[in-house]
């Protein structure tokens, strides 16, 4: 789903919960729905390139995620949600601006 300039992400159905692999590089996104924990077996998720300021609470509470590219955004965070970040992705986060 990259590259088609996606500017908001639809209510995701429970019935949604096998996907593992999420591209929405390069779109217009500037946040994701809560129904977004939905995809509790998503392991890597790719947002870059896209028009984040905050990061997206919800992707705390997707246990199974393990790499995850939110790089090249406008995120603005303070060295707190930095640590918070790092600590739960143990380093697997791509935050480059």
């Amino acid at each position: 789903m990259r590259r088609n300039f996606i500017s908001s992400f639809p209510e995701i159905d429970k019935n949604n919960t096998e996907l593992k692999v999420l591209n929405l590089e390069n779109n217009n996104l500037n946040e994701l729905p809560n129904s977004f924990v939905n995809f509790d077996s998503l392991q890597y998720l790719n947002i870059s390139y896209n028009q984040f300021k905050e990061f997206p609470e919800v992707l705390f509470k997707l246990k199974n995620l393990k790499q995850l590219d939110i790089s090249h955004n406008n995120l603005q965070l303070t060295k707190e949600e930095l640590r918070e970040i790092s600590e739960k992705f143990q380093g697997k986060v791509n935050i480059q601006y």
